[in-house]
């Protein structure tokens, strides 16, 4: 079987979950945003009610961590699309270990296999083999 179609199934799965994640993050940290400024009522919220978040200080505070989740999500991201290419050894085994990481991820549970999966994958000697060749380039 060839490297590359080892790490592609894992690397695209962390990708989209990624993806997922990131945008769904984003979404809710503009709506924290929105209702920390008091654009949205707390009462009128249909995500974080009244008795979660009726503090605009929480809504804040909910917004910036989902912008450091969707932050995560990126650098998740990126190690996947690194992983595919098979370039960048330590980020991409980073990528799945975020991935496996439940507490930044908004889509937590879809993110689990995949980093498992691309982590074996990885520590494959053949798949390691091949990044190091990568990163050399060709020889002459």
């Amino acid at each position: 079987m060839d490297v590359r179609s080892k790490v592609v199934g894992p690397a695209i799965g962390m990708l989209i979950v990624a993806i997922i994640g990131g945008l769904f993050s984003l979404f809710v940290a503009v709506f924290g945003a929105l209702q920390a400024s008091g654009a949205i009522p707390a009462e009128r919220s249909p995500m974080m009610g009244p008795q979660v978040m009726s503090e605009a200080a929480g809504a804040g505070v909910a917004a910036i961590a989902c912008l450091g989740m969707a932050v995560m999500a990126v650098v998740t991201a990126f190690g996947a699309w690194r992983m595919k290419n098979l370039q960048s050894y330590g980020f991409s085994i980073a990528a799945c270990i975020l991935s496996i990481v439940p507490c930044y991820n908004s889509c937590c549970v879809l993110g689990i296999p995949f980093g498992i999966w691309g982590l074996i994958v990885l520590l494959n000697r053949d798949v390691r083999d091949a990044f190091m060749t990568e990163q050399q380039g060709p020889t002459p």
